[in-house]
């Protein structure tokens, strides 16, 4: 049997929401048809939960925000309720700004202003009425004391500033621009009215204060001050000395620093402290050389030496002087030779002291060309053939010459066609041959190559430059191995050997240079050296200043000329010497023991003299010293 059946909702929704078609709270019964065509009772508990609004009225300050606002407006969020629906809130937000103030001021050192005393830029946070931030910015500039200070120098008895002694002064007053104190501090110094003794002594033929014989002279003149004064001066003059020596040395000693003979003057000082003229006549004998040329059998000696070579003693010639000795010893020995000789079948050779017609070895006691003993041992055959012999091929230098012998017969046949001798000289490289015979029925011949090597490119290299006697050149030579330096000749010794020389011009002179290849071969190169007396001007300025701004910081003469003697000394206005300098490039530098020297007058004196000039010349006058 169908029966109905029963169902039981409870169903909570949110407004504006409806549940099976209602939409406000209450309890609903529906007869529905359940599965099989019956009733089916259902009951529905609903409960509908209302929207809820609130609204909200607040005041914040910049820069600060207020549930996610920051700016003043009305504005309307959609959250959740506690029952889980729409909950509308209203925000009313009012943003009050930042306020903001600035003060530029200006103020005298030591006052303040808002509590600030340094110039600069202030900011400074407040709170205003609102209570929100209020920001000041102070741009403050602080005008400080103005200090003058003044550095004056007057003469007793005037007056300066009111103030007429030696010392420091303070005085106040105020600027006109900005009212502030300004101080001026007067440093015075009063230089008194002064007077001067001054001893001094000088060497001839200098002056002091435009005097040159001794005595005692008063100038009434300005001190360094620019203040009176007066100059008492008491004035000695000492004269120069002379002194004349002669003098003979040997080469390669020297003698007060001269090598070379010739008449040399030197400027000395004295006991006095005066010139002291040394005039030097130097005599320099050479080195005497002596070359012999000697030839000894090899059982004879010749001045101790028994062995062929080249031999230097160094001896004592006639002045006292090295004299070198250099012998060329040749030593010939005594033969004792083995000969084989090949002679035409019918004919005679002379050997063992007669004339041979069959095979054999003869012997014969002989003297060689240079007096020797000289045994030979001939092993004689008689054949069909002669066989003369050239020797090998080989390799001369260009310019030198080859002896060609092939052996001893009796008839010589030259490709030239005209000598007929044993011997024959070549001097060009090619192929050469000779036929030999003994009797004419009999011959034979050889050929050799003869090839040249080409002559090493020696030169001179040298720096370009115009020479003053005495100046050194710097000579450098090329082209080959070995080099032999010569002066005006190359037929003693060189004077030195060496890829470069460095040579003294003191007299005109022939460099002849010869260099030696890996082949053996020797070429030369000649140079001529000739110098100048190189004297010139000399200028002098009247001023400098050595304050260290690298400008016009030295004073000294300004000249290209080269001299033989040289002397530059400067003293102060008083007669001091403060500088000195035999040296033409020295420079003074406006010290003196260490210390800067006063600015003022000082008084300079030059001595010059030029090669070949008898005399000296001499420059002087007065410059200033500025700081």
């Amino acid at each position: 049997m169908k029966s109905r059946s029963y169902s039981n909702l409870s169903q909570t929704i949110c407004q504006p929401n409806s549940y099976l078609g209602y939409s406000s709270s209450g309890t609903y019964i529906d007869t529905l048809l359940n599965a099989v065509g019956c009733d089916s009772i259902r009951t529905l508990h609903l409960t509908v939960s209302p929207i809820t609004y609130s609204t909200l009225n607040q005041v914040i300050c910049q820069p600060n925000s207020y549930l996610g606002y920051s700016n003043s407006g009305t504005y309307t969020d959609v959250l959740s309720n506690a029952a889980g629906c729409d909950s509308v809130r209203t925000l009313h937000l009012t943003v009050d700004p930042i306020t903001y103030a600035s003060f530029t001021q200006t103020i005298c050192e030591p006052d303040s202003f808002l509590g600030y005393h340094i110039s600069g830029t202030y900011t400074d946070t407040f709170i205003n009425s609102h209570g929100c931030d209020s920001i000041r910015t102070l741009h403050l500039t602080v005008k400080p004391i103005v200090y003058n200070q003044v550095y004056q120098q007057i003469c007793s008895p005037n007056s300066y500033l009111g103030y007429t002694s030696s010392g420091v002064y303070s005085d106040t007053f105020q600027t006109v621009l900005f009212g502030c104190d300004s101080i001026r501090i007067l440093h015075l110094t009063v230089n008194p009215i002064d007077s001067t003794f001054i001893n001094q002594t000088i060497c001839e033929p200098n002056s002091f204060m435009g005097h040159n014989s001794t005595g005692m002279y008063i100038h009434p003149s300005t001190n360094i001050y620019g203040c009176d004064s007066t100059v008492i001066l008491n004035l000695t003059v000492n004269v120069r000395t002379f002194d004349t020596i002669y003098q003979t040395i040997c080469e390669p000693s020297n003698y007060l620093g001269y090598t070379q003979s010739g008449l040399y003057y030197d400027t000395l000082i004295n006991a006095a402290g005066c010139d002291s003229i040394r005039v030097l006549h130097l005599m320099v004998n050479p080195i005497t050389y002596s070359v012999l040329y000697q030839s000894i059998c090899d059982s004879d000696s010749y001045l101790g030496y028994t062995s062929t070579g080249t031999y230097t003693d160094t001896l004592i010639n006639s002045n006292g002087c090295d004299s070198i000795r250099i012998l060329h010893l040749t030593v010939h020995a005594s033969y004792n030779v083995d000969t084989i000789v090949n002679q035409c079948r019918g004919s005679k050779y002379f050997a063992g002291g007669a004339w041979q017609t069959s095979d054999g070895v003869y012997t014969d006691y002989l003297n060689t060309s240079y007096g020797c003993d000289s045994v030979v041992h001939t092993d004689l055959s008689f054949v069909d053939v002669l066989f003369p012999d050239l020797g090998n091929d080989s390799t001369f230098c260009i310019g030198d010459s080859v002896l060609l012998f092939p052996g001893h017969f009796n008839y010589y046949f030259w490709w030239d066609g005209v000598n007929t001798s044993d011997r024959h000289w070549v001097y060009q490289a090619g192929t050469y041959y000779v036929t030999v015979s003994n009797d004419m029925t009999c011959f034979g011949s050889d050929t050799i190559e003869l090839a040249t090597y080409d002559l090493p490119q020696v030169q001179i290299l040298h720096s370009i430059k115009d020479l003053c006697k005495s100046d050194t050149i710097n000579l450098y030579g090329t082209g080959a191995i070995t080099y032999a330096w010569y002066l005006n000749d190359y037929f003693n010794l060189p004077k030195y050997t060496g890829s470069s020389f460095n040579f003294a011009v003191n007299a005109q002179t022939k460099i002849t240079l010869i260099g030696t290849d890996e082949n053996n071969c020797e070429a030369k190169d000649e140079l001529t050296l000739y110098y100048v007396p190189c004297c010139g001007n000399i200028s002098i300025p009247n001023a400098f200043s050595p304050n260290g701004d690298n400008t016009n910081d030295f004073f000294h003469p300004l000249t290209k000329a080269v001299f033989e003697q040289y002397s530059f000394k400067v003293y102060d206005r008083w007669g001091k010497l403060v500088f000195e300098t035999k040296d033409i490039n020295d420079q003074w530098d406006g010290r003196f023991h260490g210390k800067d020297a006063e600015i003022g007058t000082y008084y300079y004196f030059i001595r010059t003299k030029c090669f070949e000039e008898e005399s000296s010349r001499i420059f002087k006058g007065d410059v200033t010293l500025l700081r």
